[in-house]
């Protein structure tokens, strides 16, 4: 609570390091943003788990026709 509130009560000092907090939270949550972004564009998207999201195995159509027939028979 001391180091929260820069006492024991609350003052100036907790109203500073809120006032501070509010002002600079942004400018560092936009600097993240824009580290994440150069680094998606610099370095690329990555696959670490070596599973391809798409195959020629993939029939995405035919599993949907398969699941609403299920749903209108009961099955």
């Amino acid at each position: 609570m001391t180091w929260l509130w820069g006492g024991y009560a609350v003052g100036n000092p907790t109203l500073q390091r809120f006032f501070s907090l509010h002002y600079l939270l942004p400018f560092v949550i936009a600097g993240v943003v824009g580290l994440h972004i150069w680094a998606l564009h610099v370095a690329g998207q990555n696959n670490p788990t070596g599973i391809e999201p798409k195959s020629s195995q993939d029939t995405g159509a035919v599993h949907a026709a398969r699941d609403h027939q299920g749903r209108l028979h009961g099955d």
